[in-house]
């Protein structure tokens, strides 16, 4: 079963939610455009194991430094490419890559930023919400509070600048 859209309302530490002013305005900005302008998704933050995350890009960091090692002691592209398959079936890789897969199926789209595109009639830009509206894993007349939320992402830029 989908849990993705279950949270109805903005958490009391949305970034969306008018008097929350902690982030960077561009910051805000940015997310929004992720959202609006390239299908993508923003989990809320109290569903996103962020040590799961971190552990998981540690990992890959890890991996990509080795086989750039590789690269600059002129190893050849098959060799590389086989040294990645060998980290990458490591079990400790294996078992921090699928901690972290675990995690992604709990997390929820943030509830906040929905109502916030939705008030500027933006929902639809983004693909997968409107699969999601369109296949009933998403109702758009299931939030509460909405009035909570601020009106247009320019008024949340503005306050975020201004810390009002």
């Amino acid at each position: 079963m989908c849990n993705t859209f279950n949270l109805k309302k903005a958490c009391k530490d949305c970034p969306f939610k008018k008097g929350n002013t902690y982030l960077h305005p561009e910051g805000l900005k940015e997310r929004f455009n992720h959202v609006t302008k390239q299908d993508r998704s923003f989990s809320c933050h109290k569903t996103v194991d962020y040590d799961a995350y971190n552990e998981y890009r540690e990992a890959q960091s890890e991996i990509e430094e080795i086989l750039q090692c590789m690269a600059e002691d002129g190893h050849s592209f098959k060799e590389i490419s086989t040294e990645r398959q060998k980290l990458e079936s490591d079990p400790h890789f294996i078992d921090v890559r699928d901690k972290y897969q675990t995690t992604l199926k709990n997390e929820m789209y943030c509830a906040g930023m929905l109502i916030l595109v939705k008030k500027e009639n933006m929902i639809f830009n983004n693909f997968p919400l409107r699969y999601a509206v369109s296949k009933g894993l998403l109702d758009l007349n299931q939030f509460k509070d909405e009035h909570e939320v601020y009106d247009s992402i320019h008024e949340a830029i503005n306050a975020h600048a201004n810390g009002i």
